[in-house]
């Protein structure tokens, strides 16, 4: 069993799409009963406008060889497994809380972790190379200073 999926999940870009029509819902409605966040609210009429192109990132994003998180193997015996069950604890009081802009929120850093992963798996292997050939020159460099006569008359 794996510990993530190749390409988005098919429910990931479903949620964060959903989550726009739930959002949309509340964008008019002055008087609504459900809280909401001032500051995101604000920002999706931009969201709006971007959801075509948004949709062919999702669409993209989900035939993609990107890793994103699976929750099957969680381990809720392991150290690390406080600090998970109190970012859990918090994610699903802010649900309650704001229950469409978290939800929109929550998706929105789903899709993202998977390229932010992406992105740091390829500085570091980008990093590997550098440092695989400044070795390689390195050793060589040594090497040449063995064959070279001057340098253990030098000595």
């Amino acid at each position: 069993m794996t510990k993530y999926f190749l390409g988005l999940p098919v429910p990931g870009a479903a949620g964060i799409l959903a989550s726009f029509v739930l959002s949309y819902e509340l964008f008019g409605d002055t008087e609504t009963a459900a809280k909401t966040i001032p500051a995101l609210m604000h920002k999706m009429p931009v969201i709006y406008r971007f959801i075509p192109v948004t949709m062919m990132i999702l669409s993209f994003l989900m035939i993609s060889p990107v890793r994103y998180g699976n929750f099957k193997q969680l381990k809720l015996g392991s150290p690390q497994s406080l600090r998970l069950v109190t970012l859990m604890a918090a994610g699903v009081l802010l649900i309650f809380i704001y229950p469409q802009n978290m939800i929109f929120v929550l998706f929105s850093l789903y899709v993202l972790s998977g390229l932010i992963v992406l992105a740091v798996r390829f500085y570091f292997a980008q990093r590997a190379k550098r440092m695989g050939r400044r070795m390689r020159r390195r050793s060589t460099d040594v090497q040449d200073d063995k064959d070279n006569p001057l340098t253990i008359i030098g000595r």
